[in-house]
């Protein structure tokens, strides 16, 4: 974060605030940890449940409170994300690089495909999903007046498995792995908000598992706070890294 921070008047993201790097070693005493149900829109694995339930009465241990916050109409994110991203690759591809249509055949299928989809998207639904990240980055900064950060999983369940890389089976149905792994990280993505992830434990495979601290926008620090405390306190209830077994000759 330190290399990250900092002003540039050739960059218009950045922020002439100083980043304050002893702010991360303060702790999370007093802090006021919420929790998002809204967010859950693909419920959790019962291994990642089991994680996430625990970091949460760690945090709360640590800092005092927790609450749930409310982010009405969550389920409008993902298809905002959606359109959004889907024009503006196509813009990329097509406009400022000048290479797809022409030339297609070097791309893979799975691209060519989302780039289809793309083209056909209007202007009408590309500002209409414009306008719903407006009212997106509103519901999250009144939530996050009431607390100091949201913890959220990273994602759902495991990973998809070779022979079927577009599907996972998740909660004893198969679903589309993008249902797993994007609900929980395209809140963050759409808005603009500070978010650090820790590993916070592994599941049954012995995939790691991790959680998410989300700040409001400019709390860097915040959520940097949350995760390097939960790093310290978890320990070895976080695990530790698999052995990898020698391949066998």
């Amino acid at each position: 974060m330190s290399a990250l921070a900092g002003y540039d008047a050739e960059d218009p993201s950045t922020l002439t605030e100083l980043f304050d790097e002893s702010m991360i070693e303060r702790g999370i005493e007093g802090l006021r940890i919420g929790i998002a149900p809204d967010l859950h829109l693909t419920p959790l694995a019962p291994d990642h449940e089991k994680i996430f339930s625990h970091v949460v009465d760690t945090a709360t241990s640590i800092a005092g409170t927790a609450r749930e916050v409310h982010i009405p109409h969550a389920d409008v994110i993902r298809p905002a994300f959606t359109i959004i991203q889907l024009s503006e690759s196509h813009h990329v591809h097509a406009s400022e690089l000048g290479i797809y249509p022409s030339r297609a055949s070097e791309y893979g299928p799975d691209v060519i495909e989302r780039l289809e989809m793309a083209r056909r998207v209007t202007l009408s639904e590309y500002l209409s999903a414009v306008e719903q990240v407006r009212w997106i980055r509103r519901r999250f900064q009144i939530a996050l007046q009431e607390v100091d950060v949201i913890l959220t999983p990273v994602y759902a369940g495991g990973p998809s498995r070779v022979v079927d890389p577009g599907f996972s089976i998740h909660r004893g149905e198969r679903i589309p792995f993008r249902e797993v792994v994007m609900n929980y990280t395209v809140p963050q993505n759409l808005t603009g908000l500070p978010a650090a992830s820790i590993r916070a434990g592994f599941d049954d495979d012995g995939i790691p598992v991790g959680v998410q601290a989300t700040a409001s926008w400019g709390n860097e620090e915040v959520a940097l706070r949350v995760a390097a405390a939960l790093q310290v306190a978890l320990g070895e209830d976080a695990g530790t890294w698999p052995r990898l077994l020698p391949k066998e000759a």
